[in-house]
C-alpha cells in the first residue's frame, strides 16, 4: 500500500462523509470510519469509538495516514433547548479532545482536516467576509469557536474548513427548499436580501481531498463557492433550474421565529463569504456559480 493513502473519517456515514468516502475510493484511497457501532452492510471498515466514554479503538489510528474529522450533532435538527445546545457543542468538543489526545501518540498521522462552519461570522450585510473577519456571538458562532479551539493544537499538519450551505440532492437544505414545488411554490425568507454562501458537495469533498494531498494547506479556510447569492437569488435560481412553473413565496421572519424559535437565524441570516484564501492556495472549483451547481444537482 502506498504511504499516505489511508484515510480515517469520523462522521463518515453522514451526508458529507458518505459522499467523500465514495470519491476517495474512486481516487484509490483506502478509507475507514470511526463510528459508535459496526456496520456489517458496508465494505468500509468501521472502528469503534465512544467519545463520551473516552474510548477509541487505537487500531484505527495505527492504520491511518490522514484523519478527516466531520463528527458532530446536526445543529439544525432539533430546537435549541439548553440540553440540545449542550449536546451539539459536546458532540464536537469531546470527540475532538479524544482525537487530539490519541493522535499525538501516533507519528504515522500525516495530517488532520476538521470541519467547522461559516456560522462563526457576524453578518456584514453585503460586505465580503474572510477568515479574519469579525465573529458573531450567536449560538452557531459559539459552537464553531469551541469546535475550532478543540482542533487547533495538533502537532501534525492540520487544517479547518469553515463550510457554507452544502448543496446536494441527497440531503441538507436543498431538498427541503424544493419540497413545496408540488404546491407550485418555492419559498424565500424574510426580505430575501441576506447572503447565503453555498458549495456544491463535489467541490467540498474535493477540497477535503485537496487538504490531504497538498502540504501547503494549513490553518483555516472558507469552504464556499466564489459566487454567493442572496436568499431571493437562490430561490430564483432554484425555480429556473426546476424547469417547471413555480412561484416564489415570501415567508415572514416572524412566522419562522414562531415555528423554529432561536433556530430561525439559520434561515434568516447569512454572510457574503469569500473563498479567496483557498483559491490562492491553488484549489479550483468545478461549480463556482449557482446556476451550474443547481443544473448539475437537479438534472436527474
Amino acid at each position: 500500500m502506498n504511504s499516505g493513502k489511508r484515510i480515517l473519517i469520523t462522521g463518515g456515514s453522514g451526508l458529507i462523509g458518505s459522499h467523500l468516502t465514495a470519491m476517495l475510493l474512486e481516487k484509490g484511497y483506502t478509507v475507514a470510519h470511526l463510528g459508535r457501532k459496526k456496520n456489517p452492510d458496508t465494505i468500509i471498515k468501521t472502528y469503534l469509538w465512544d467519545p463520551s466514554k473516552n474510548y477509541i479503538d487505537e487500531n484505527a489510528l495505527m492504520n491511518a495516514d490522514h484523519v478527516i474529522h466531520l463528527a458532530g450533532e446536526n445543529i439544525a435538527e432539533h430546537r435549541w433547548t439548553k440540553k440540545n445546545k449542550r449536546i451539539i457543542i459536546e458532540s464536537r468538543t469531546i470527540s475532538s479532545a479524544l482525537l487530539y489526545k490519541t493522535i499525538s501518540i501516533y507519528p504515522n498521522i500525516i495530517s488532520v482536516t476538521c470541519a467547522s462552519g461559516i456560522g462563526i461570522y457576524k453578518d456584514q450585510h453585503d460586505k465580503w467576509v474572510s477568515e479574519s473577519s469579525e465573529q458573531s456571538n450567536s449560538f452557531p458562532a459559539l459552537t464553531c469557536k469551541l469546535w475550532e479551539e478543540a482542533n487547533y493544537h495538533y502537532t501534525c499538519r492540520s487544517s479547518i474548513l469553515r463550510t457554507g450551505i452544502v448543496l446536494t440532492n441527497s440531503g441538507g437544505a436543498l431538498p427541503e427548499l424544493i419540497k413545496t414545488k408540488k404546491f407550485g411554490v418555492i419559498p424565500f425568507f424574510g426580505n430575501g436580501k441576506f447572503y447565503q454562501s453555498w458549495i456544491h458537495i463535489n467541490d467540498l469533498c474535493n477540497m477535503y481531498i485537496y487538504s490531504i494531498e497538498n502540504t501547503s494547506i494549513k490553518g483555516i479556510y472558507n469552504a464556499v463557492a466564489p459566487g454567493p447569492v442572496t436568499n431571493l437569488e437562490l430561490s430564483s435560481a432554484i425555480r429556473k433550474s426546476l424547469q417547471q412553473f413555480v412561484m416564489l413565496l415570501p415567508v415572514p421572519k416572524i412566522l419562522l421565529k414562531i415555528i423554529l424559535g432561536q433556530k430561525s437565524i439559520i434561515v434568516t441570516e447569512g454572510c457574503r463569504v469569500s473563498p479567496d484564501k483557498i483559491i490562492k492556495a491553488g484549489f479550483q472549483f468545478s461549480f463556482p456559480e449557482i446556476g451550474s451547481a443547481l443544473s448539475d444537482i437537479l438534472k436527474t
